[in-house]
């Protein structure tokens, strides 16, 4: 095979896009290969013909973002790394210095080529996909996959978002494809009986920070009692002395949280009282008392683990502090009473009717004693200034209504990791997302038209990572969505036969969430088998 000086082996004028080109290229040096008759001369005038169309390319003193896919994690060929996103006038220097690497070095590494793009062009970023065998590979494709060990999908996506390297052009790489991969197989279901073996209904639920890998998920039901189930182990009967139940109140409770170092557990109920638990040897406590209603909410400070702030069905928040206010007891004969708390600030009629359930979420971080309340029937969200030696008020407030003026209630909240922004349930089947730095406006919207609420039990709960969001539903099935994803529809767990109620994330790892429903059970959802997160 002939090449003159005049040919155009790439035939670039007749190219639409560059992954035509790369194609047309390999397939061309294939056949050089091939061919005895090839010169190296020959090769060089290819070369100087590759040089020439090169230097028609526009340069760019700041290159975009170029997301590239690799098959290896290390000691990649050049030749097995491609382009996975680059365009426009911006991304045609970059694409120029990967094929001229390609060309003159097609045995290096992947590391031998980021360390010359990044001494080639200021202000580069560059991430890693590593994606385990796609749908259409071929069965022989597939045996030949890596150790998931050594391939950590989130941990690619998260390096990518966190980076501090941004300059340019960014690509939002969607981490949806890891949704459908949570399954529920029969031995991670649960299912909850009274004494006198009638079924019971398990309402709320919460994952441990720390113990046992954050695979500790407490669970409250209707009969009063707190079950402590170690998810790292099935339902089979030989795993029986690692779950155990034991009663907190003697009616049905309404929330249940972890202390930050998973040493107690903080309950509330239907009786107005909300208990304190030594998680290991399941005693109480403390006891707080003072609400007029049924508790909704109990919250533990994130930096603080004296302080307690809980939300009533009667309209008003209370913030607890063990340090103070311990009530003495009428029998001082009795050494075994459990110590009894009043609330160091209270707040009533914290929203504008009464009778307005009262939802708190813990404090953000972004200041260290400012809170967040929730009202079900006036649909308005407050932030409140709870600062010491000040007098309560709230400082900014939202209202969640349509165009017509109508008010949707709140059923739960919450704040993600960085203490920014603020995500709330709402009875307009939807899950608003604010900033709050301000209220005024959701940022955006989470909806399926699937999706119903419908009631003020249902929970919402956002991974480890902040990259999904979680919810019950009224139609049985658990809605995930993921929070910067451009997705608006969410995806769906089915399994459970009647109202999913309370859903958590485990705190630790995101490979694992857990919902509750009032066909009886509490299922552990977990990433398949295989699959490194």
């Amino acid at each position: 095979m002939d090449i003159t000086e005049n040919e155009d082996p790439y035939k670039l004028d007749e190219l639409t896009s560059y992954s035509a080109y790369v194609a047309a290229r390999d397939k061309f040096m294939m056949e050089v290969d091939q061919d005895p008759n090839c010169s190296e001369q020959k090769t060089t005038k290819k070369q100087k013909q590759y040089d020439k169309e090169r230097r028609r390319q526009p340069r760019a003193e700041k290159c975009t973002t170029v997301v590239y896919q690799l098959e290896k994690k290390t000691q990649t060929p050049c030749s097995k790394l491609s382009v996975d996103q680059a365009d426009g006038d911006l991304a045609e220097a970059t694409k120029n210095a990967v094929t001229e690497f390609h060309y003159k070095q097609p045995t290096a590494t992947a590391d031998q080529l980021l360390d010359r793009l990044t001494s080639t062009f200021e202000g580069l970023l560059i991430s890693f996909l590593v994606p385990f065998y796609s749908r259409e590979s071929s069965e022989d494709d597939k045996g030949k996959q890596q150790d998931p060990n050594q391939i950590s999908i989130h941990r690619a996506l998260k390096q990518r978002s966190t980076s501090t390297r941004r300059f340019g052009r960014t690509f939002n790489v969607s981490a949806r494809f890891v949704l459908p991969l949570f399954q529920c197989p029969s031995n991670n279901i649960f299912q909850f009986i009274f004494p006198d073996h009638e079924l019971c209904t398990p309402f709320y639920c919460d994952y441990s920070h720390q113990a046992y890998d954050g695979q500790l998920l407490a669970v409250a039901d209707e009969d009063g009692r707190l079950s402590i189930l170690r998810t790292d182990k099935d339902n089979h009967v030989s795993n029986l002395e690692y779950h155990n139940s034991f009663y907190c109140h003697r009616h049905a409770m309404t929330d249940v949280k972890w202390s930050k170092d998973d040493t107690m557990l903080a309950t509330a109920s239907i009786d107005k009282v909300i208990r304190l638990w030594d998680a290991e040897m399941r005693t109480s406590l403390a006891e707080f008392a003072g609400h007029n209603d049924c508790v909704r909410s109990v919250n533990w400070h994130p930096t603080n683990e004296h302080l307690i702030i809980t939300g009533s069905k009667d309209g008003s928040y209370k913030i607890w502090d063990t340090r103070f206010n311990q009530k003495v007891s009428d029998d001082t004969s009795d050494v075994t009473t459990v110590p009894v708390y009043s609330a160091i600030k209270t707040v009533t009629d914290a929203h504008s009717d009464v009778k307005t359930m009262n939802k708190i979420s813990k404090k953000s971080g972004f200041q260290s004693l400012v809170m967040i309340s929730s009202g079900s029937v006036d649909g308005t969200v407050k932030l409140w200034d709870v600062r010491v030696g000040r007098t309560p008020k709230p400082i900014e407030t939202a209202v969640f209504e349509n165009e017509q003026g109508r008010k949707y209630g709140i059923t739960d909240m919450k704040i993600d990791h960085s203490g920014t922004r603020l995500f709330s349930s709402c009875l307009d089947n939807s899950i608003y997302m604010n900033y709050l730095s301000d209220l005024s406006q959701p940022a955006r919207r989470f909806t399926d038209p699937d999706y119903k609420v419908g009631s003020y039990d249902i929970k919402i709960s956002l991974s480890p990572d902040d990259q999904f969001l979680l919810s019950g539903s009224l139609d049985k099935n658990v809605f995930a969505w993921e929070v910067d994803g451009p997705f608006d529809k969410a995806h769906q767990y089915q399994g459970h036969s009647k109202k999913v109620t309370g859903v958590t994330w485990n705190k630790r790892n995101i490979n694992q969430f857990a919902s509750c429903s009032e066909d009886f059970t509490t299922r552990i959802w977990k990433l398949g088998t295989g699959i490194d997160v």
